[in-house]
C-alpha cells in the first residue's frame, strides 16, 4: 500500500527518512521546516516545502493525507494539526520511552550513569511522548560516550527502525502498544544541571566524567550548558576528562600533578586529568598559560561556589535559560554602532574604559514627558531617543546597543564570570519616519 504523508523536521533525521519514503514510491505531499539544508533537499527532491510561519493547517488541508511524521522536531504540534492525517501522526523520540521523556534525553541519560539507551517511534496522544509505542531500539552506551556520540547512535537507529516502521505501515499490520506510564521519566525543556554545569570536586570522578560528556554536543547547538572548572576567579570550558586509576589521596579539588600536557585533580575517589580547558567564548586555553597565570602548583586546590552560591546559580540558571535562544538570535543580529570619530580611551588606571557616565536628565526632558506624553515611561524614551540620535550621527538605519537592566544586573550580580548583566537592544530607524510613530513599535519590540 503507497502511504502519503507529511514531515515535520529540520534535522538530518528527517531528510534520512524522507528519502526512504521517496525511494520506496511513497508520497511526500511536503515538508514543514525553515533549515535551508532540508530546504536545499526538498528542492532537489521536488518535495514542497512549508514555512513554518505560514498557515501549516491550510496546506495540510488540501487533501486528505495518511500520517504526519515529526521527526527531530522541537517545537509542540496544535491538537488540530495531530488531529488531520487519516492514520496518524508518528513522533521520533531519542529516548526508551516511556523512560526519559522530554527533551536532552541523551544527555540525561548519560548524567544519569545508565549502561543503555534507545530510541523510540510512537504516535501522538494527549500526553507530552506519552503515545503508543510503535517501533523501538535499545542503544548501547559506551563507557566514554558523549552526548554527540550517543546522539548519533540514536541517528543511525532511528534511520534503521523507521525503514521496518515504513514496511509495517505500508503493510496495513500496525500494532501499538500502549506506554507502561508508571515507568515514565520525564526531563523537561528547562530542566539544567545543577549551578550551571560548574563542576563540584565533591563528586566522585564517574560524577564529574558523567557531566563533562553529556554536554559535550559536539558542532551542535548545545542549549543544555557546558561543564566548567573555576579556577581563582574565572571558569572555564571542560570539554574532556580522563577517569584515571588508582584513589586520590588529597583533598578533593586538589591538584595531585602538573604535567605538561594535563592537569591531574584529586576526587573523593578516583583522580582525574583535565588536558584542555576553552574560554567560556569556546576558544582554546593553553595549558601552560592557565598554569602560569593562577599559579598552579601541586597542592594548589581549586575552588568551587560554595552551596548557597551554587543554588543561587542554579536558581540564575534556571529563570534566564527559558530566554536564552531569544537572546542568541539578537546576538546573532548584533551591529555596533559605527560613531564617526570615536575612539576609547583608557582612564589611565590600568588601561580600564569608562564603564558608566552618569548624566542628569534635564528638567525640559521631563516636563516634554509630563506635557505631550504622559504615558510614555521615562527610561524607556532616553533609551530610544539616544539610540535614534545615534542612528543619525552614524547615518545607519540598523544599529545595535548593549543595555543593562537594574534587574537583570542585581539578579546576576557576583555572578558576572557565568551570566551577560547587558543585553543587546537591536533597532531599526527610519529617518523618513517620526520619532513618536517609531517609539512604539521600539517598546513593543522591547517588552
Amino acid at each position: 500500500m503507497k502511504i502519503s504523508c507529511f514531515i515535520f523536521g529540520e534535522q538530518a533525521l528527517a531528510i534520512q527518512c524522507g528519502d526512504l519514503l521517496l525511494n520506496a514510491n511513497h508520497e511526500v505531499r511536503g515538508i514543514v521546516a525553515e533549515n535551508p539544508d532540508i530546504g536545499t533537499w526538498a528542492q532537489t527532491r521536488g518535495v514542497r516545502l512549508v514555512d513554518p510561519a505560514s498557515d501549516v493547517g491550510a496546506v495540510l488541508k488540501e487533501r486528505p493525507f495518511d500520517y504526519l511524521f515529526s521527526i527531530a522536531n522541537m517545537k509542540l504540534l496544535p491538537k488540530e494539526i495531530v488531529a488531520l492525517p487519516r492514520r496518524g501522526t508518528i513522533n521520533f523520540h531519542d529516548g526508551p520511552l516511556p523512560r526519559y521523556s522530554g527533551v536532552h534525553a541523551t544527555s540525561w541519560a548519560i548524567l544519569n550513569g545508565e549502561a543503555r539507551h534507545g530510541i523510540t517511534w510512537h504516535f501522538i496522544g494527549d500526553r507530552v511522548d506519552g503515545g503508543s509505542i510503535l517501533k523501538q531500539r535499545e542503544i548501547e552506551i559506551a563507557p566514554d560516550e558523549t552526548a554527540f556520540s550517543l546522539n548519533a547512535k540514536c541517528f543511525e537507529a532511528g534511520i534503521e527502525s523507521f525503514a521496518e516502521l515504513m514496511n509495517v505501515l505500508r503493510s496495513g499490520t500496525v500494532r501499538a502498544c500502549e506506554q507502561d506510564l508508571s515507568q515514565r521519566t520525564y526531563f523537561g525543556m528547562f530542566r539544567r544541571p545543577p549551578a550551571a554545569c560548574v563542576v563540584s570536586w565533591q563528586k566522585n570522578a564517574a560524577e564529574i566524567s558523567a557531566l563533562v560528556r553529556a554536554t559535550e554536543f559536539g558542532p551542535y547547538p548545545n542549549a543544555m550548558g557546558r561543564a566548567k572548572i573555576q579556577i581563582g576567579g574565572e571558569f572555564f570550558l571542560c570539554p574532556k576528562v580522563e577517569v584515571l586509576s588508582g584513589r586520590g589521596h588529597a583533598q578533593p579539588g586538589s591538584i595531585m600533578a602538573l604535567e605538561a600536557d594535563r592537569i591531574i585533580v584529586s576526587t573523593p575517589d578516583r583522580p582525574v586529568a583535565i588536558s584542555e580547558f576553552l574560554t567560556l567564548e569556546g576558544q582554546p586555553a593553553r595549558l601552560d598559560d592557565v598554569v602560569q597565570k593562577f599559579g598552579l602548583q601541586t597542592g594548589t586546590r581549586l575552588p568551587e561556589p560554595e552551596p548557597d552560591l551554587r543554588e543561587r546559580v542554579t536558581r540564575a540558571n534556571g529563570d534566564l535559560c527559558k530566554h536564552e535562544h531569544f537572546w542568541v538570535q539578537a546576538l546573532q543580529l548584533f551591529r555596533p554602532a559605527q560613531v564617526p570619530y570615536f575612539e576609547a580611551r583608557s582612564l589611565g588606571d590600568g588601561g580600564k574604559t569608562p564603564d558608566t557616565i552618569e548624566m542628569a536628565v534635564p528638567e525640559a526632558v521631563e516636563q516634554f514627558l509630563r506635557t505631550n506624553h504622559p504615558d510614555w515611561n521615562a527610561s524607556e524614551f532616553l533609551v530610544f531617543a539616544f539610540a535614534a540620535y545615534l542612528a543619525r550621527l552614524c547615518g545607519e538605519d540598523e544599529l545595535s546597543l548593549g543595555l543593562k537592566y537594574p534587574e537583570l544586573a542585581l539578579e546576576v550580580a557576583g555572578l558576572e564570570s557565568l551570566f551577560a548583566s547587558r543585553v543587546p537592544l537591536n533597532l531599526r530607524v527610519n529617518a523618513a519616519e517620526g520619532f513618536a510613530g517609531q517609539f512604539g513599535r521600539w517598546r513593543d519590540g522591547w517588552s
